[in-house]
């Protein structure tokens, strides 16, 4: 599976070297600083996991994770320890594939790990992509207050949150 995690993190970084949708003000990339790596560390979690379950087979390993996260935990407020790595490898699947998929899993990862401030900042990139400019500046704000906050969990490094642009 270790060849399997290296062609899919190649297929990850092709698409994420696709120019966005074109925005209004011209640009027509997203940034991507910092996401790679935690997109690439999504697809490895995967590789290592649902994708030896799934014999290799994408949209078997995608079906197994959508299983895993149905019902889990959000009912109770409880997480089983597993459902927001479940919905980010859902996530970094689905980015080979379709940006909204990608974006639907990694905002539910999101949702469940709030003072997560990496996960915050790869639902702006993938908001930033599709051209959702008031929800990405939402999700960069929401890193950056995740990073500046003691009491919460920021988990990404202090320089990322610093180089985030505010989206005017």
């Amino acid at each position: 599976m270790r060849g399997e995690a290296e062609v899919l993190k190649e297929e990850l970084r092709l698409r994420l070297s696709e120019p966005a949708i074109l925005f209004a003000s011209g640009v027509s990339a997203a940034p991507t600083m910092g996401a790679s790596e935690a997109f690439e560390g999504d697809i490895e979690a995967a590789a290592r996991t649902v994708l030896q379950e799934a014999g290799g087979r994408r949209a078997k390993a995608k079906e197994l994770l959508r299983r895993r996260t149905n019902g889990n935990g959000a009912a109770n407020g409880k997480l089983n320890g597993s459902e927001v790595g479940y919905w980010r490898q859902l996530g970094a699947l689905s980015l080979l594939d379709n940006t909204q998929d990608a974006l639907a899993a990694y905002g539910r990862a999101a949702d469940l790990a709030p003072g997560d401030a990496e996960a915050q900042m790869l639902v702006g990139v993938l908001h930033l992509r599709a051209g959702n400019l008031a929800a990405a500046e939402s999700a960069f704000r929401r890193q950056i207050e995740v990073e500046d906050d003691p009491r919460l969990d920021g988990s990404a490094p202090r320089d990322v949150a610093r180089h985030v642009p505010v989206i005017e």
